[in-house]
């Protein structure tokens, strides 16, 4: 009782253990005075060994009660000890998940971010891991680099875009512009298209005037139907004509001298589509001959 204990729950088991040796105690002395009156001399002896084994049941007691309060001291601090160890080593646990794990995916996730803004060669880190991080930085350099292609075709679309706009435009203020006459027909003998330069020629005013105005060109345009012939079988073979010379019927039924050079059009299974060609008027040449 001596000793000085703070937790009062451990000082009232203390104190309840001590009364307890002291009750038993005082019990020893009461039979030691019944064998004194009982026994007499013999009672006396007996008395002095019951004194002597109650002072050392009262002095074990004591002990006992000071290991035990020790002991129970010694339990406390141990189980703080051991949960201040655990809470330490979750504390350390978490720093390492949050080194091996939180940060390269917040570093990562910027990345991407960046990419996502416009930042394509913005670097993904962690590619090299060989774990799920390291999965994760692969499958961000994938989109990534995805992003960098698409761009890459777009780009090369839009120019590709531009240079055929360019092609077309040089290629309409040509058609326009030129002194010869360009069309573009049919194997069939349909004339889908042709400048000014060629409707003049035909005696037509505007190209679109000399389109509905001939039906089949073999009857309506060739003087001579089999020279029409000839120049779908020299096209049959060669897929070309250079210079080949023919006589045609104008609007007003003059009769005119062409020469006409020409090359086949295909689409993608190989068949011919139309014939595309420019045509001179050799009349006076012909004539001067």
């Amino acid at each position: 009782r001596a000793m000085t204990i703070a937790d009062p729950a451990l000082r009232s088991a203390v104190d309840n253990y001590a009364e307890a040796i002291s009750a038993i105690s005082v019990r020893e002395g009461q039979i030691a005075d019944i064998d004194r009156e009982v026994l007499g001399a013999e009672g006396v002896l007996i008395q002095k060994v019951t004194e002597l084994l109650r002072e050392l049941s009262s002095r074990r007691g004591h002990v006992l009660s000071r290991d035990f309060a020790r002991t129970l001291a010694e339990a406390k601090w141990q189980s703080i000890v051991l949960g201040t160890a655990g809470v330490l080593i979750g504390l350390f646990a978490s720093v390492l998940v949050v080194r091996r794990t939180v940060r390269p995916l917040a570093r990562i996730a910027g990345s991407i971010r960046k990419v996502a803004g416009g930042e394509k060669s913005a670097f993904i880190p962690g590619a090299d891991l060989d774990n799920e991080i390291g999965d994760i930085a692969r499958a961000a350099e994938v989109f990534r680099q995805t992003l960098v292609d698409a761009d890459s075709a777009r780009e090369a679309a839009l120019r590709a875009l531009a240079e055929q706009r360019l092609a077309e435009e040089s290629y309409h203020k040509l058609f326009e512009a030129s002194v010869d006459g360009i069309y573009v027909t049919t194997p069939g003998g349909t004339l889908l298209n042709a400048n000014p330069a060629l409707a003049r020629m035909m005696g037509y005013a505007t190209p679109q005037d000399l389109i509905n105005g001939i039906g089949d060109i073999a009857s309506t345009v060739y003087v001579d139907p089999a020279a029409r012939e000839q120049y779908q079988k020299l096209m049959a073979r060669d897929g070309t004509v250079r210079d080949y010379e023919y006589q045609v019927r104008s609007r007003d039924g003059t009769v005119l001298w062409l020469s006409d050079s020409a090359t086949v059009v295909r689409n993608d299974e190989g068949e011919v589509v139309r014939y595309e060609g420019t045509v001179r008027d050799i009349t006076d040449q012909k004539r001067a001959e």
